[in-house]
């Protein structure tokens, strides 16, 4: 077993794991978006921001996800999460203090989510638990 995938929490192992489905989920909460707009075809400003931070916070915190995957959950093709991936990197210097506060956010949840009980998995093949 893999010390930096699993954690110990009283005699049960539980897997630190997050899906793309909860990057999505932390994205559309930071940026007060409806999942369903991000994964439809209107392109608001809002919306379009919000694929983009999912395709560049997906890579970064699900890296054995496939392109193909992430774009697949928003109804887009790996070309374009790339595309979103590198748009992130280059507006993560702005001095656009909303743009920058949604990053924080973002980053901030995923990284509490990462090491908060309340998401782990216990087994992968099977369902969530979403408290110990």
């Amino acid at each position: 077993m893999n010390n930096n995938l699993w954690a110990k929490v009283g005699s049960i192992d539980l897997p630190l794991k997050i899906t793309l489905n909860d990057v999505l989920t932390v994205v559309c909460e930071c940026l007060n978006v409806n999942i369903n707009d991000v994964k439809g075809k209107k392109g608001t400003d809002d919306l379009v921001s919000a694929r983009k931070m999912y395709g560049y916070f997906s890579a970064k915190y699900v890296p054995k996800a496939p392109m193909i995957a992430i774009g697949h959950a928003i109804g887009k093709d790996h070309s374009t999460v790339h595309f979103y991936k590198e748009a992130v990197q280059n507006m993560m210097f702005t001095k656009d203090k909303k743009y920058v506060g949604s990053i924080e956010c973002i980053d901030d949840k995923l990284i509490q989510m990462k090491w908060s009980n309340q998401y782990y998995t216990r087994n992968p093949e099977t369902v969530e638990i979403n408290s110990l």
